[in-house]
């Protein structure tokens, strides 16, 4: 899953970027394409957040942690569930699905 803040209108063929990018995964490495029809790899969700979504990310962490600004950083990964659904309340759109995901989908 990858969330990313779009600080443009978003191309109508967006909704092809999650196939594109499997496609060019495969072709890129051979493995990709069993591990995908085993299942064992899930196709590829790209989520646009609002905009100003990582910058109130930090903010929002320092209310929360009481922490100095320079320990607040934009995580790669989310583990913690609570900033995971702050973040998705700020999803504006998905790609490839034609709408903002429901809260179950995740």
């Amino acid at each position: 899953m990858v969330f990313m803040v779009a600080t443009f209108d978003t191309d109508p063929k967006a909704d092809e970027a999650p196939a594109r990018l499997l496609a060019e995964f495969v072709r890129q490495n051979e493995r990709f394409r069993p591990a995908f029809d085993s299942k064992r790899l899930k196709p590829f969700t790209i989520r646009i957040l609002k905009t100003g979504t990582f910058a109130e990310y930090r903010r929002w962490k320092l209310d929360v942690n009481k922490s100095g600004l320079g320990q607040v950083k934009v995580p790669v990964v989310l583990w913690d569930n609570t900033a995971r659904e702050w973040i998705f309340q700020r999803v504006e759109k998905e790609p490839g699905s034609g709408s903002v995901p429901s809260e179950s989908k995740h």
